[in-house]
């Protein structure tokens, strides 16, 4: 989290936007429906969820690549 003057606010949620965007997007999709889901989800069901997310991730191709493009020092190439 990070407050910034007003006068900074849109450069800075514009930076994180771009930070976010550089990330796998399916990954990304995953998260924002955890969250949506957590604000009316019972705590369980939405740590269940948030599991059943990260499991499918780690099957997922983009998993593999960000491995890889950690290993070869380079920055992914995120597929969705």
């Amino acid at each position: 989290m990070k407050v910034v003057p007003l006068t900074q606010l849109l450069p800075t949620a514009k930076e994180w936007a771009t930070k976010i965007c550089e990330k796998a997007p399916l990954g990304v999709q995953r998260a924002k429906e955890a969250m949506i889901w957590g604000k009316i989800m019972a705590l369980e069901d939405d740590l269940s969820l948030e599991l059943a997310f990260f499991e499918e991730m780690l099957e997922r191709e983009d998993y593999q690549e960000g491995l890889r493009a950690l290993a070869e020092k380079r920055k992914p190439e995120y597929r969705g």
